[in-house]
C-alpha cells in the first residue's frame, strides 16, 4: 500500500466504479472526484462546486457502465468532449420516469433500475431502449434513498 498527496479530495460519502474503471466519489455539497487507475499513480480529477452541479448534493450511481450524478431535479455526466459535468438530457428524454429522482437509483442482479420519486418507489425493466415499470413494488410508506443490491436479486434498502 502507498499514499500519496491528494489536496481538496477531502471527507468521501459515498463511492461507485464505472465500466471504465474510474472511481467516483461523493464529496459533500456540489463536490464529486473521478480517481481513474493510472501509473504510476492514480489520477484524480475534482468537479465542483458550481457548473452544473451547482451546490447540489451529488449521489453517484452506475447506468449503461456510466457514472450518472443525481442532484435534485437533474441527472448529470461527465461529457467526453469536455471533460465537465454536464446535464445528461439524453437519459432523461429516453426514460422520463428517473426525472425528479431522489437518492441514488440502482440497477438489480436482474438488470431493473430502482428509483425513488417523491409519491412512489419505481422498479423499472427495459427493453428496446424503453423503460417500462416491472409490475413489482413495495410499500407505500417506504422512501429509500440508497439501494445496495445482491448478486442473488435481493435488493436492500436504506
Amino acid at each position: 500500500m502507498e499514499s500519496f498527496p491528494s489536496p481538496g479530495l477531502g471527507h468521501p460519502y459515498g463511492a461507485r466504479v464505472d465500466g471504465a474503471g474510474d472511481l467516483w466519489v461523493e464529496l459533500g455539497t456540489g463536490r464529486v472526484a473521478r480517481i481513474s487507475p493510472t501509473l504510476p499513480l492514480p489520477s484524480i480529477y475534482l468537479h465542483g462546486p458550481g457548473g452544473e452541479m451547482e451546490s447540489r448534493w451529488p449521489n453517484i450511481f452506475i447506468f449503461e457502465a456510466e457514472a450518472r450524478i443525481n442532484v435534485p431535479d437533474d441527472i448529470l455526466r461527465l461529457n467526453p468532449q469536455t471533460h465537465q459535468l454536464s446535464l445528461d438530457s439524453d437519459l432523461m428524454d429516453r426514460f422520463p420516469a428517473i426525472k425528479g429522482a431522489m437518492g441514488r437509483p440502482t440497477e438489480d442482479a436482474l438488470g431493473r433500475l430502482w428509483v425513488t420519486q417523491p409519491d412512489q418507489v419505481k422498479i423499472l425493466n427495459f427493453e428496446n431502449d424503453r423503460a417500462f415499470p416491472s409490475g413489482e413494488s413495495i410499500s407505500d410508506d417506504l422512501r429509500p434513498l440508497h439501494y445496495f443490491p445482491q448478486s442473488d436479486g435481493v435488493m436492500w434498502l436504506q
